[in-house]
């Protein structure tokens, strides 16, 4: 599960993510108030459901076995960010199996001791990926050129990585070094700069398709996280 939230008196809204249906909305009904401890975000469920429109009724909820490991801490807020872009970027009904099962597996790396950013990092490329907005990390995309090691490039949303001052309308306050882009493109995280660099790249590249309204998730990381951390 998702996401969910009060609906009427006694019920629940959900949305749920599912390997052979996608992202799905559904309420269910009467359980307010008893016992819906199953409908907890990030638990894996196996559910039934009916209703012939876009919005389905649950007639049917069990937890999976074996389940999702719980998140705590600051793993408990990127589960949520990547919760709230899987609902706000996902078609509804629209399957993403290879998507699905590295969200699975997400989860399962979250709660490991570690460096979460590059874990992060790479999804939000896969989804970028799946939503067929991926991105050449190691190619100008106004050349096709390979990236340089020593050039500084930038985003241009429905463009992709250009040469910085290359293209009029280039956002200059980015700096991409292409050093940084090509060790991305080898899944390289382990220096600063680099995930300094995949930050200021993935979320531009999601603000071109997430709109001006904010992500929830990362407004509460930062009123709740306390010790400097910092959003998403």
């Amino acid at each position: 599960m998702l996401h969910r939230r009060p609906y009427r008196e006694t019920s629940l809204l959900v949305d749920l993510f599912a390997q052979e249906h996608g992202v799905l909305r559904a309420v269910a009904r009467g359980i307010r108030g008893g016992k819906p401890l199953a409908l907890q975000p990030f638990v894996a469920l196996e559910v039934a459901w009916t209703g012939s429109g876009t919005l389905k009724t649950l007639t049917q909820v069990e937890v999976a076995m074996p389940t999702a490991p719980l998140l705590s801490g600051r793993a408990l807020y990127l589960g949520l960010y990547v919760n709230e872009l899987l609902v706000r970027l996902l078609p509804e009904y629209d399957p993403h199996p290879a998507l699905y099962a590295r969200y699975r597996q997400l989860l399962r790396e979250l709660t490991a001791p570690g460096d979460a950013e590059p874990l992060l990092r790479r999804f939000e490329l896969a989804l970028l990926a799946d939503l067929g907005y991926g991105l050449a990390l190691d190619r100008d995309a106004q050349t096709g050129l390979r990236i340089e090691p020593d050039v500084d490039y930038v985003f241009v949303a429905g463009t992709g990585l250009v040469r910085r001052g290359a293209v009029g309308g280039d956002d200059m306050r980015q700096r991409l070094p292409g050093k940084h882009l090509l060790a991305m493109a080898a899944e390289d995280y382990t220096g600063a700069g680099v995930r300094q660099c995949a930050k200021v790249l993935l979320r531009a590249a999601l603000a071109d398709h997430l709109g001006e309204r904010p992500l929830r998730s990362r407004e509460l990381f930062r009123k709740l996280v306390t010790g400097g951390a910092r959003a998403p």
